[in-house]
């Protein structure tokens, strides 16, 4: 697996899907969310704020939890049709709140 937290992997490659994992200040994974296909050209780097959907791994609720990207790991996988990019974000949890979808699609984000 190849992981960078200063660009995005350079070629074409189809984006399959972006993983989530929401963790608290201790570093345990406290809710999930897997995105596919990616609906927007660019992932969120890391130190940006981030905003979805996630499974909560205790209690199984869809909470809106809002969060900074820490890291981020690539892995290009080929298939039959050519090359594909699936990414994980690891984003630590700022805030937790309700089960709302964000405003502007699944996923909300914003530059650092």
């Amino acid at each position: 697996m190849k992981t960078s937290n200063r660009r995005e992997p350079q070629g074409t490659q189809r984006i399959a899907g972006v993983f989530v994992e929401f963790h608290d200040a201790d570093g345990h994974c406290v809710a999930q969310s897997l995105f596919t296909p990616w609906g927007t050209v660019t992932i969120p780097h890391v130190g940006d704020q981030l905003r979805c959907l996630a499974q909560d791994t205790a209690s199984g609720r869809r909470r809106l939890l809002t969060g900074r990207v820490r890291a981020r790991h690539f892995d290009v996988q080929q298939a039959d049709d050519g090359a594909c990019l699936w990414v994980r974000l690891e984003v630590e949890v700022v805030r937790r709140g309700g089960t709302r979808r964000p405003r502007r699609g699944p996923v909300d984000f914003s530059a650092n």
